[in-house]
Parts: C-alpha cells; sequence; structure tokens
C-alpha cells in the first residue's frame, strides 16, 4: 500500500509539474527543469536562446551500497 501510494503522489506531482523554468536577472540564461517520458527528471541551460547545456537527467549514482527500497535505508 505504501508503494502504490508513493506511486499515485509521484504521478500527481509530475503532471501538475510538467516543467518549470528559471532565469538569470536578464534574461539571457535559461534553466529548464522537466519530467521526460517515463518519469525522468531532466534539465537543460540555454544563453541567449542556444543550447548550453542539452537535456540531461538528474538523478543520484549510487557506489558502494545498495538501496534498501522497503525501508528506504541501503545495504553494506
Amino acid at each position: 500500500m505504501k508503494k502504490f501510494f508513493l506511486f499515485l503522489s509521484f504521478n500527481f506531482v509530475a503532471l501538475t509539474m510538467l516543467a518549470q523554468k528559471l532565469s538569470s536577472p536578464n534574461g539571457n540564461l535559461i534553466l529548464t527543469f522537466q519530467i521526460a517520458e517515463r518519469g525522468v527528471p531532466t534539465y537543460s541551460l540555454t544563453y541567449k536562446g542556444k543550447p548550453v547545456i542539452k537535456p540531461s537527467k538528474l538523478g543520484f549514482e549510487l557506489k558502494h551500497k545498495q538501496a534498501d527500497t522497503e525501508t528506504g535505508g541501503s545495504r553494506i
């Protein structure tokens, strides 16, 4: 039940926040956060309308530990 609620909550947030933009005071730099297909968060950066960073995945890469999805902790 807990996993279902988490899944439902994430999808609700993803649908209400498809893309968010943050711009510099002069508007030259625009940082865009969005949810791509399969719910993958991405970001991109443009300078004066030209891409500086193309859409890239946003997330964590875990090393040396395996995430424990049942308890939310990690195992060694």
